[in-house]
């Protein structure tokens, strides 16, 4: 069984083809909308399809209109639930909640059965709390590193080169690099923070980091026990959105 799994995020959408009876991605790929994602998807014939979006319901509607049309599949589309996978939300208002971060938290309490701190590092970075128990204990969002610098860009007279360097933790010796490097610092002690504060009440709390800027900060923090998966929201489609058959023994 093929099941095509999509992240539609708000400005990259995220996908792979996995084989159930293989337990892999056989392919794998990013695309900005939906011609680029039928491109993509042109050799792809899903058995089922599974989908989370913070994209607007318009595009999203026109998304599952597309796989209707094509393959005729109706999509799975994952929503913010109060409890899932062992993991318990204290929104008082799901809605307030994004699908990705329900979803990464799923995933990563999943992989780890107790305690854990998930990072996820893109257009935003996002930072939830899992107790032991599941129950999320509450999290922090923040602009990415890209769109920190756009806004100080926006909102000062400050002018920023259109390839910015590689951020480092160190002081910047150029406008480019201070921001950057100020950006990242900034990021960085946050999470420190977190863990550090976590660990205090649960020495075996787990780090896991997801999203573009994953690797970057994963070269930063000092923390032994850290994980970096990429795949962390479409990891977690799979608990929130299972597919009938999907299992091996049930084929």
């Amino acid at each position: 069984m093929i099941i095509l799994e999509l992240d539609i995020g708000n400005s990259r959408i995220k996908w792979r083809a996995t084989d159930t009876t293989k337990g892999a991605a056989v392919k794998v790929g990013e695309a900005a909308g939906l011609q680029e994602l039928k491109t993509n998807l042109s050799e792809v014939k899903p058995d089922a399809v599974r989908l989370c979006s913070v994209r607007g319901k318009t595009f999203t509607s026109s998304v599952c209109q597309w796989f209707k049309d094509s393959w005729g599949i109706e999509a799975l589309e994952a929503k913010v639930e109060r409890s899932s996978g062992g993991v318990t939300n204290n929104y008082e208002d799901l809605s307030q909640l994004g699908i990705d971060r329900w979803l990464a938290m799923l995933a990563a309490y999943q992989l780890a059965g107790s305690t854990c701190v998930i990072v996820d590092s893109g257009t935003a970075l996002t930072l939830d709390i899992l107790a032991e128990d599941g129950c999320h204990e509450g999290g922090y969002i923040l602009p990415g590193l890209k769109l920190m610098a756009v806004s100080l860009e926006s909102n000062t007279g400050i002018h920023l080169s259109e390839e910015l360097p590689v951020a480092t933790p160190e002081p910047g010796h150029s406008t480019d690099e201070a921001v950057i490097n100020g950006n990242l610092t900034a990021l960085l002690s946050l999470v420190k923070q977190v863990v550090q504060s976590v660990a205090e009440q649960n020495p075996s709390v787990k780090l896991f980091l997801s999203g573009g800027d994953a690797e970057l900060l994963n070269k930063h923090i000092p923390f032994e026990n850290k994980q970096l998966v990429r795949s962390l929201v479409l990891e977690g489609l799979a608990i929130a959105c299972p597919v009938e058959g999907e299992g091996g023994d049930q084929l």
